[in-house]
């Protein structure tokens, strides 16, 4: 015949409680328990009724209900930030080929992803100063080789972020936010960077951290899980 085993209770090896049972069977947990971890992509095809696991893609709780997974609870969970990369610099650089956008030297760092799918936020604030005649600075980022909020060429509407025409000399920030969602695995490599540019002037009108003046620039950027209803 069938073994059976009774206990009111299970202890670790050092006598610590895990799990107790009244005399109804109702079970109560004295410490933490794991669900079993899958992806959205690697959840079994089927399962028991009322089988739970956690879902590692959508950061979820899914049960079995017969035909298949649900999400257990009304609401995923909507937002949060996951990590936060940045890196800053001293040193100067100047905007030398008009109407393209340059990788600004000192702005470019590498980091991994924390979570999959997430959503970055791009946020930077560089000091600069134009010498001279001359007109429209603007930035742009770089994120794993392609370029965002920003284009070469001969629009003026891409050059307007600061300083306009008819400033002989001024001091400026450039600042700017951009959302990037590249839908990337976790633990992968990301190089980012920023870029600089200008609309007209010679190629030493457009300074970015001016020298002589300790200026400083930062890069940030927020990873997010992705917002969901």
């Amino acid at each position: 015949m069938p073994s059976i085993l009774r206990v009111d209770q299970l202890q670790t090896t050092t006598g610590t409680p895990l799990l107790s049972s009244d005399a109804n069977g109702l079970l109560s947990v004295s410490t933490r328990f794991k669900l079993p971890n899958f992806t959205t992509a690697n959840l079994p095809s089927s399962a028991s009724t009322g089988e739970v696991v956690f879902d590692t893609t959508e950061f979820v709780a899914k049960f079995w209900d017969g035909t298949k997974w649900q999400t257990l609870g009304s609401k995923k969970l909507t937002s949060a930030i996951v990590g936060m990369h940045w890196t800053h610099w001293t040193s100067t650089f100047q905007s030398t080929v008009a109407q393209t956008y340059e990788k600004v030297p000192g702005s470019e760092f590498t980091f991994q992803t924390k979570q999959a799918n997430s959503s970055f936020v791009m946020m930077a604030d560089i000091p600069g100063y134009q010498s001279g005649s001359a007109s429209g600075v603007n930035m742009a980022y770089q994120f794993n080789g392609t370029m965002y909020a920003g284009a070469n060429g001969g629009s003026g509407d891409t050059w307007m972020g600061n300083v306009h025409s008819g400033v002989a000399s001024a001091g400026f920030n450039l600042k700017k936010i951009w959302v990037v969602q590249p839908n990337l695995a976790a633990g992968s490599t990301v190089t980012a960077a920023c870029m600089v540019g200008h609309w007209s002037g010679s190629s030493s009108s457009h300074y970015f951290n001016y020298p002589g003046y300790s200026p400083e620039s930062e890069f940030v950027i927020l990873e997010f899980l992705n917002p969901t209803s």
